[in-house]
This record gives structure tokens, C-alpha cells and sequence, in this order.
């Protein structure tokens, strides 16, 4: 099953994590394999209990990242922040939006042409 796991994948090696409800329902028991070349059984690289939530999935995320960093396997880059979500591109696009706002609505009603600003209408 490994094999075709691997062939599926183009890869020459898989790792599988295994996740259980741990004892009375409270956090999960986690087993990680590493599946090698040359149709061999997946080997255990380590077994571990995690509290549930958003802290045992961090916790579980880097001690996988660890056990596998420690098996050969490569570390992944972290990904960079999105270019949406950097302070500089929001101040960038307030700033030109300020200063179309105001573009926009300057000129109340010079000498000789239109006013280009707003037009109330009483009734």
C-alpha cells in the first residue's frame, strides 16, 4: 500500500500520520511512520499524546515537523505574508484613496466654469 501511496504521489517515500481519540476523549494519540524506498514496511519515527485545540495542533504540527527533519526529510520554508496582508500596501491604498477623495471634491465654485462639486437640490 505504501508503494502505491509513493508511485501515487511521484515520490520515492511517504510519511503517514496516524490520529486517535485519546483515553477518555481528551486530546489525541498521534503515531508518525515514514514509508522508505524499495517496498520496505513504514518505519515508526515516534508516538505522542496531544491536548485537543488550536495548541495541541501547533504542538503536534512542529513535533512532526521535527521527527521528520530528524529522519532526513527537508524542512519546508515558511511561506512569506501575502502581500494583502503587509501594512505597507493598506497605507499605500489609504493614502491614494485620501487623496483621490479629495481630487475629487476640491473646487467650490471658482470664476468662470463649473464647480465640479456636489449638487443639493431643496425642495
Amino acid at each position: 500500500m505504501v508503494e502505491e501511496l509513493s508511485a501515487a504521489a511521484g515520490t520515492p517515500r511517504v510519511a503517514i500520520l496516524m490520529l486517535e481519540k485519546g483515553a477518555a476523549d481528551v486530546g489525541l494519540r498521534a503515531r508518525l511512520y515514514a514509508g522508505r524506498q524499495a517496498g520496505l514496511d513504514p518505519a515508526l519515527l515516534g508516538e505522542r499524546s496531544f491536548l485537543g485545540g488550536k495548541e495541541g495542533a501547533e504542538t503536534s504540527g512542529k513535533w512532526v515537523a521535527d521527527s521528520l527533519a530528524a529522519d532526513g526529510w527537508p524542512r519546508a520554508e515558511r511561506p512569506g505574508r501575502p502581500w494583502y496582508k503587509s501594512p505597507w500596501f493598506w497605507g499605500v491604498f489609504l493614502a491614494i484613496g485620501v487623496a483621490a477623495a479629495f481630487g475629487a471634491g476640491g473646487g467650490g465654485g471658482g470664476s468662470g466654469g463649473s464647480s465640479g462639486g456636489a449638487v443639493a437640490v431643496n425642495f
